[in-house]
């Protein structure tokens, strides 16, 4: 066990609540599933709004959110024009109102100007790359220039991007704060709760949360919030993708010239200056172990030493991993099921903590009927059936009454319902689904292949 893990659960332990029975008769307005930053955002904006909430957790201190960086920076993460980097773009911006409505004491954002994201090698992604101004200020600087307003920069870096509006969040400080005012707000958090699955009826509407204990939960409505481990629950691809990060502190002679005083954010490593400390992440792995490895911790270090030398001198102060709940085409799921009553908000991937304040009001504003035209079409582009249904791409599902309100080929899943699609063509709804990943994503994706025969 990591000393970061050690704290991480006690954290977890302090801030746990005192543990009742789960009640079997008590119906509540809304059953969250999931105690990271993304279920407790939701909860708190849905009990704000007069909503009794439960949110239901196996384990605190396994959520993606304690393991992550907490990077606000949808220009870093070179998002392409479309929907996804509106909505992130969105998320950015309300992050400093969001943070005030806060308990004190509350996390601070970091940015000491912006982010830099250098480049090492001719031709790479981030040369390369055109940031959309949508998204904010943004200016190309040569090596020199880069250099000058971040020493730690090595001479083999060539240029790179300098982003003014870029910054981050402590998430472990995050999350603590979020817990205390859920608490505040009347949102009932247990932990410790396995659960089962949900009763799905037969009118369309989710009827129960199960738990493992034979208990049920009753609510009005059911949001699954359930991270990497959402697809145990909801027919939709997502699954842990695995992040090993580690921290160094300063060398015995205490010299911390090495380190950046912002963010740098390369091409397959960022480094972040969090206190005394300098956090290094992350590596990508299709895997859904927990463990960190020599493999991944060197090439972390090596990367990040590539970017800042100076780190050559610090010392190695501890090492862990997250699991990142990744859909296939790495964008969220967001917004109302097929049943009437569950909904769904996952599948951030390295975005976890910058969405989750917005989806949380975007998630309850659709449950309110108040959705402006703008953030209908957000969700729109974001709806959990996107993977393996032809959908049309003039869906209308999350506005009022939450209905396909379209006719023709290919026809809205609401409306005709799963048998009139599996009694088609093999690629039926192969154009939908491009269509839907071009809205999603800006263009340039394809869709995927017919299924062979």
């Amino acid at each position: 066990m990591t000393l970061r893990f050690a704290l991480l659960v006690t954290t977890a332990a302090a801030l746990r609540p005192t543990q009742t029975r789960v009640s079997t008769t008590k119906k509540l307005d809304v059953v969250v599933v999931g105690g990271g930053i993304s279920g407790l955002a939701t909860a708190l904006e849905l009990a704000r709004r007069g909503r009794s909430v439960r949110v239901v957790s196996r384990d605190l201190a396994k959520s993606a959110t304690l393991a992550a960086g907490g990077m606000l920076a949808p220009q870093a993460e070179r998002l392409e024009e479309g929907p996804l980097l509106d909505l992130c773009v969105q998320a950015r911006e309300a992050w400093p109102s969001w943070l005030d409505t806060l308990d004190a004491p509350r996390p601070t954002l970091n940015a000491v100007g912006g982010f830099v994201s250098p480049s090492l090698t001719p031709g790479s992604s981030i040369e390369s790359w055109r940031p959309p101004s949508s998204a904010g200020p943004s200016e190309w600087l040569d090596g020199n220039a880069l250099r000058a307003m971040e020493p730690s920069l090595g001479n083999d870096v060539r240029g790179g991007w300098w982003y003014p509006l870029e910054t981050w969040v402590d998430p472990v400080q995050t999350h603590e704060c979020l817990l205390k005012t859920c608490e505040s707000a009347g949102v009932e958090v247990v932990v410790d709760q396995d659960v089962a699955g949900l009763d799905l009826a037969r009118d369309g509407s989710c009827s129960a949360l199960r738990l493992k204990d034979g208990s049920l939960l009753e609510a009005a409505d059911y949001c699954v919030a359930a991270g990497a481990w959402l697809r145990g629950l909801l027919p939709i691809p997502v699954s842990p993708q695995k992040g090993q990060m580690l921290s160094l502190k300063p060398p015995p002679s205490n010299d911390r010239t090495g380190a950046p005083a912002r963010v740098v954010y390369g091409e397959d490593c960022y480094i972040i200056p969090r206190g005394d400390r300098v956090v290094i992440g992350a590596t990508v792995e299709n895997s859904s172990t927990m463990h960190c490895d020599v493999e991944g911790v060197h090439a972390l270090l090596g990367r990040a030493q590539k970017l800042c030398p100076g780190l050559g001198q610090w010392q190695l102060d501890d090492a862990w991993a997250g699991l990142r709940p990744t859909t296939t085409d790495g964008a969220p799921v967001l917004g109302r099921t097929r049943w009437s009553n569950l909904w769904v908000c996952g599948g951030y991937w390295r975005n976890g903590i910058l969405l989750a304040p917005t989806a949380a009001r975007l998630l309850a504003d659709a449950m309110d009927s108040s959705l402006s035209e703008k953030d209908a079409q957000l969700l729109d582009a974001c709806r959990w059936d996107r993977f393996f249904a032809p959908v049309s791409s003039e869906s209308s599902r999350l506005r009022e009454g939450h209905a396909g309100l379209t006719s023709g080929e290919p026809a809205d899943l609401d409306r005709i319902g799963y048998g009139a699609i599996t009694a088609g063509e093999a690629d039926a709804g192969g154009a939908a689904r491009a269509a839907n990943l071009e809205a999603l994503f800006g263009g340039g994706v394809s869709a995927p292949e017919p299924a062979p025969t």
